[in-house]
């Protein structure tokens, strides 16, 4: 019975990435082919936030890009759509956001949204 609890249990947590989008900007894999993302997702995975932080895929205004998600107690982020060049659009509309996947994660994500 417990080895049946600890399968549905990491069955569980690998749901969580099935949507990871497996192409986009024109590039395979957006974390390691795109080395502005690259560079922000490694600042993010050393910061001592890391886990009120993930990238997410989404698509803002029919365009492709990237969304810093958090839940950050003591952050006063504002949001900002990334498109595929690294270009910020600012004082976007959130409730414009059509998720398309989680691009990065931390294992110890510790928002509960979405």
């Amino acid at each position: 019975m417990k080895r049946l609890v600890l399968f549905i249990l990491i069955a569980l947590s690998a749901c969580q990435y099935e949507g990871i989008p497996t192409t986009s900007c024109n590039v395979t894999d957006p974390a390691t082919d795109l080395p502005w993302l690259s560079e922000m997702i490694h600042e993010l995975e050393t910061s001592s936030l890391r886990p009120y932080f993930r990238v997410e895929q989404v698509e803002y205004n029919g365009e492709i890009g990237f969304y810093i998600r958090d839940c950050c107690p003591n952050c006063d982020t504002m949001p900002i759509f990334f498109k595929c060049s690294g270009d910020q659009v600012k004082n976007i509309d959130v409730s414009k956001l059509v998720p398309k996947g989680i691009i990065w994660q931390p294992a110890d994500f510790a928002c509960l949204m979405m």
